[in-house]
């Protein structure tokens, strides 16, 4: 009987070169523990089946030599990043260092901006949703993006203290319809939120006055608190 570890294997192999791969991903579609999943992409990684890449996350990729691996040609990396190529294509095979590679992922991020002028923020905020509830709290729900990640792949304290503000500001502005600017925020982050986990910020209105509010933000998924805030923010009429 093949075991839940060839299984994982077998299915990484069955991908097409330049697939995402995550350890959530993998643990929700074959039905094992995430300790498990990550334990395969491991070995499919020694095995030359994946590569890791900082802002990319983990492909797949050609089976090849261990030590071949950092050396990625341009072919590669145009179907690693879902590319199009405009001109010299007689010189796809040849292989890139890291610096071209950090263009490279620089240019990608730059041709996802939809809007010209749109800031770091825009396109973290750009997959949450507000809610409404009926508690009177509110929240943005969404999924964390290679974009939003530290070095190390989980969420990196600017993107949430982004999300943070975000959903404080969504719930007052549901009291009141004035901007809003936050003077302060004490921030306890609990627990790392890692890629592609669908997590919840939820904001509460603890005390407020005709100028300030304090507002209680809790960044939540499946069951984990990653994140508690306090801020203290100020409704600007105009």
């Amino acid at each position: 009987m093949t075991t839940k570890h060839q299984q994982i294997l077998n299915y990484i192999e069955s991908l097409r070169p330049g697939a995402q791969i995550s350890v959530r991903k993998i643990a929700r579609v074959l039905d094992v523990s995430e300790g498990t999943a990550y334990r395969a992409i491991k070995e499919a990684e020694n095995e030359g089946l994946v590569s890791t890449m900082e802002r990319i996350g983990t492909v797949r990729i050609e089976r090849k030599e261990k030590q071949q691996i950092e050396r990625l040609t341009f072919a590669e990396v145009v179907t690693i990043v879902e590319g199009t190529v405009l001109g010299g294509r007689g010189g796809l095979h040849k292989s890139l260092n890291r610096f071209i590679i950090g263009a490279m992922q620089l240019l990608q991020t730059m041709s996802n901006q939809p809007q010209v002028g749109e800031t770091i923020e825009d396109m973290i905020l750009r997959n949450f949703e507000e809610m409404a509830h009926g508690d009177g709290t509110s929240s943005i729900r969404g999924e964390v993006t290679p974009l939003m990640t530290a070095s190390g792949g989980t969420l990196a304290t600017g993107a949430l203290t982004t999300l943070i503000q975000e959903a404080a500001r969504v719930c007052l502005r549901r009291m009141r319809s004035v901007d809003v600017v936050i003077e302060n925020m004490t921030m306890y982050s609990l627990k790392p939120a890692a890629v592609d986990s669908r997590i919840e910020a939820t904001a509460q209105v603890l005390d407020f006055g005709r100028r300030y509010a304090k507002v209680e933000v809790v960044v939540r998924g499946k069951g984990d608190v990653f994140a508690k805030a306090l801020l203290t923010a100020q409704w600007i009429e105009r």
